[in-house]
C-alpha cells in the first residue's frame, strides 16, 4: 500500500497488519514543513511524523514501512535532512524517484539533463546531470544506511518495463483494463528536451472478459512479450523522427501502444 500518511493513526498498524498488509509505502516529498507545503500543498508534515513514531512503536506484528520520494529542483536540498529523517524513523527502505511532468510548467522542477549524443550516452536513469543543486545527490544515495534505498536513481540493473516484470494489470474506474499506467489514459509528458504525446490502451473491459481471461490473450501476451525483449525503436536515445513524439507507431513498425519512449520503460520513473 502507498499513501500519503495522514489517517496514520496510532491503531492503524494492527488494523493494517491484521488485514494481511505486509509493507507501507509513505509518500514524503519534503523534509521541512515549508518544502512539504510547496509539494504537496498542505501542512500535514508535523502530525504525518508524529503518526510514522506511534506507527513504528505500535508493536512487532505490522507492516513493514517505507518512505518515498519524489526528486525536484524544489525538495532536493531536502535530501539529507530526509534521509537522516529515515534512520531516526528506524524504516526498511527509502525510495527515490524523477519527477514526470505532464505539464510543461513542471518542466523547470526536472533535475534529469540529457546531452544527445546518439548511440553513445549512458541509459537515462545513469545520466549524471543533476543540473544546479545544492546537495551531491550521487554522494547521497552511495552512502551506507541501516534501509534499503531503491528507485530510479539507485538503480544498479538494465531497466525493463516495472509493470510486465511485476505481472501488473490495470483497471481503470470504468472497468477499462490497460497494461501499465501510463497507457491507462490519454496525457502529454515533457522533459527539458522533447514533448511526447500517450494514446491510451486497453485490452479490453473486465465487463467483456475476467482480468484472468485478458491476460491470457494471445495479443496481450505478444506485448508482454515483446517488452520483455525490448523489441520497440530506441525513441528516448534516438527522438530522430516524428513518429517518436507519440505512441502510434514507431519506426520499426510496430502499431500502438509503441513503448521505445515511454520514461518507465527506461527506468527513469519508478514506484514502490
Amino acid at each position: 500500500m502507498i499513501t500519503n500518511g495522514t489517517r496514520l493513526i496510532p491503531q492503524m498498524g494492527e488494523g493494517l497488519a491484521a488485514a494481511g498488509l505486509d509493507f507501507l509505502w509513505v509518500s514524503l516529498d519534503g523534509a521541512f514543513q515549508e518544502s512539504y507545503r510547496d509539494v504537496r500543498l498542505g501542512d500535514h508534515l508535523p502530525q504525518i511524523i508524529q503518526s510514522l513514531e506511534w506507527f513504528q512503536a505500535s508493536g512487532k506484528e505490522k507492516p513493514a514501512l517505507g518512505i518515498a520520494f519524489v526528486l525536484m529542483k524544489r525538495n532536493a536540498a531536502d535530501l539529507p535532512a530526509l534521509l537522516a529523517l529515515c534512520e531516526e524513523l528506524k524504516v526498511d527502505s527509502f525510495f527515490i524517484t524523477h519527477a514526470e511532468a505532464y505539464h510543461e510548467s513542471m518542466v523547470e522542477e526536472i533535475l534529469y539533463r540529457e546531452e544527445v549524443s546518439r548511440g553513445s550516452h549512458p541509459p537515462m536513469n545513469q545520466a549524471g546531470n543533476f543540473g544546479e543543486v545544492e546537495v551531491d545527490i550521487k554522494a547521497l544515495l552511495a552512502e551506507e544506511y541501516p534501509f534499503k534505498v531503491t528507485g530510479s536513481l539507485a538503480a544498479t540493473t538494465e531497466p525493463a518495463c516495472p509493470f510486465v516484470d511485476r505481472s501488473a494489470v490495470v483497471v481503470r474506474w470504468d472497468g477499462a483494463v490497460s497494461p501499465c499506467l501510463p497507457l491507462l489514459y490519454g496525457h502529454s509528458t515533457f522533459t527539458p528536451f522533447w514533448k511526447r504525446k500517450s494514446v491510451p490502451y486497453h485490452v479490453g473491459t473486465i465487463q467483456q472478459k475476467t482480468v484472468g481471461e485478458h491476460w491470457r490473450d494471445l495479443e496481450y501476451r505478444s506485448l508482454r512479450e515483446r517488452l520483455r525483449e525490448r523489441s520497440f525503436s530506441p525513441c528516448v536515445s534516438c527522438r530522430d523522427c516524428w513518429l517518436s513524439n507519440e505512441n502510434l507507431q514507431d519506426c520499426m513498425g510496430y502499431e500502438h501502444p509503441t513503448c521505445g519512449g515511454c520514461l518507465w520503460l527506461e527506468g527513469f520513473i519508478q514506484c514502490p
